[in-house]
């Protein structure tokens, strides 16, 4: 039978990029068991190409899922812009405020912020 070893297959598809290697041996653990229950014999140390191609687009489809709940943005994309918007959000009351706005200025325009002829 031909096919990567197993550990192979997994670091391939973290390098990828759709999931980590925890989730990618998840991933073909689940097809292992699914197989399993459909009667086929699955070698324990190979994945074959056909099942990595199959592991490799359902997660790309559940990834293209999530994206699309979270307007095309990764989960660790949204994580980092929770926590820029925290970051600003000084009082924690869940918006950003006048003082806030000026910080975010402040911060991304220096040179335009401690400008008094730029200044209303």
């Amino acid at each position: 039978e031909e096919g990567l070893p197993k550990p192979q297959a997994i670091r391939l598809l973290g390098q990828l990029g759709i999931f980590g290697e925890a989730r990618a041996a998840q991933a073909f653990e689940k097809k292992k068991k699914k197989s399993a229950q459909s009667g086929h014999v699955v070698a324990e140390e190979l994945v074959d190409v056909r099942t990595f191609l199959q592991v490799f687009a359902e997660e790309q489809r559940r990834e293209r899922k999530r994206m699309g709940a979270q307007c095309g943005f990764s989960a660790q994309e949204v994580q980092d812009l929770k926590n820029i918007f925290n970051y600003y959000d000084k009082d924690g009351a869940g918006d950003l405020g006048p003082k806030d706005e000026i910080r975010i200025i402040t911060d991304l325009y220096p040179e335009i912020a401690h400008d008094a002829e730029m200044r209303p």
